[in-house]
C-alpha cells in the first residue's frame, strides 16, 4: 500500500461543528502528523459557504459527496434527532481516491501521533466503552480504519432502511454505526480488527479508563478522547467544567480534565 495516497478525514454538516474540526486539526497538526485532516461536506449544504470560508482560513481540504437524507425513513424522537446528520458519513467510504482513509469524529482531540493506525486493516475500530459496559461490544465509528470501495458505500446505503426499522422497532436511537453493525454483524469476533480503547477514549469515563484499563493511561496509552454528548467542549459552562471535576474525583484520576485543558487551549486560538 502506498501510504503517502492516505487522508483522514471528517464529516461537517452544519456549522457549528467548526470549532470541533478546527481542534481536530490543530491537535494532528501538534503531533506531527504526517498526513492532512480532509472536511467531507454535504453538496449544497445550507451552511456550506461559512463552511467553507472557515475552513479555507484555516487551510483544510474540502471535499463533497451527494447529501444522504434519511428523515424520511424516521420516525418520533428519531425525526429530530441529531443523529440523524451522521449518515452522511457512509459517504466517506466511496472515497476511492485515496488508499486509506481514518474516519475520525469531529468532537475529538488527538493526544499522541496516529499515523500507524494507516498500516491496520479496514474496518478497524474500537468497541468504545466495552471496558466499562461489557455488552457494548461492536465497533464505535468515531475513530474507524477505511480502505475506500464505492461498492461499500453503496452496500452501507441499502442497509440504511432495514437499521432504521430494526433499531426504531427496539425503541432505540439510529445513527451511521448502525449501519456499519448491520453489514458487519461479526465484527466482534475479529480481534485483529480491535484497537485498545485508548483510540476512542469516552470523555465521561476517560479517567477509569486510564486507571484500570488504558496501559500507561494518560501520559503513554491515550491517543484520542471523544467528547460525546450533545454538549461540546466549545459550548461547556462552568457547571460543565465542575462537573468534569467531580467525575475525576469520584474516579481517581482527571484524565478528562487533563484532556479537556488541552481542548480549551485549542479553542483559545480561536478567541
Amino acid at each position: 500500500m502506498n501510504l503517502k495516497n492516505c487522508v483522514y478525514i471528517t464529516v461537517i454538516t452544519n456549522k457549528k461543528y467548526l470549532p470541533g474540526v478546527f481542534v481536530l486539526n490543530e491537535s494532528l497538526k501538534d503531533v506531527n502528523s504526517k498526513y492532512k485532516l480532509t472536511a467531507l461536506l454535504p453538496r449544497n449544504n445550507k451552511d456550506e459557504d461559512p463552511i467553507k470560508e472557515a475552513l479555507a482560513k484555516w487551510n483544510i481540504p474540502v471535499l463533497e459527496a451527494d447529501e444522504l437524507d434519511v428523515t424520511h425513513m424516521l420516525s418520533g424522537d428519531n425525526k429530530d434527532h441529531y443523529w440523524g446528520e451522521t449518515f452522511f458519513k457512509l459517504r466517506a467510504v466511496g472515497l476511492e481516491q485515496f488508499d486509506k482513509i481514518v474516519l475520525l469524529d469531529s468532537d475529538m482531540v488527538v493526544l499522541k501521533n496516529i499515523d500507524h493506525l494507516f498500516t491496520k486493516p479496514h474496518m478497524t475500530a474500537c468497541a468504545a466503552g466495552r471496558c466499562i459496559t461489557p455488552e457494548w461490544v461492536q465497533l464505535n465509528s468515531g475513530t474507524l480504519v477505511i480502505k475506500p470501495d464505492k461498492s461499500l458505500e453503496d452496500k452501507l446505503i441499502s442497509c440504511i432502511p432495514a437499521t432504521i426499522k430494526r433499531r426504531e422497532a427496539q425503541g432505540y436511537g439510529v445513527g451511521d454505526q448502525d449501519v456499519f453493525h448491520e453489514l458487519y454483524p461479526d465484527w466482534p469476533e475479529k480481534k485483529e480488527l480491535h484497537l485498545s480503547e485508548g483510540y476512542n477514549a469516552l470523555r465521561r469515563i476517560c479517567g477509569t479508563l486510564c486507571r484500570e484499563y488504558i496501559k500507561g493511561g494518560y501520559d503513554d496509552g491515550l491517543y484520542i478522547v471523544h467528547f460525546i454528548g450533545v454538549k461540546k467542549p466549545w459550548e461547556y459552562t462552568p457547571s460543565h467544567i465542575a462537573k468534569i471535576l467531580y467525575r475525576g474525583v469520584c474516579q481517581k484520576n482527571f484524565a478528562e480534565f487533563k484532556s479537556y485543558l488541552k481542548y480549551r487551549s485549542y479553542l483559545l486560538k480561536l478567541e
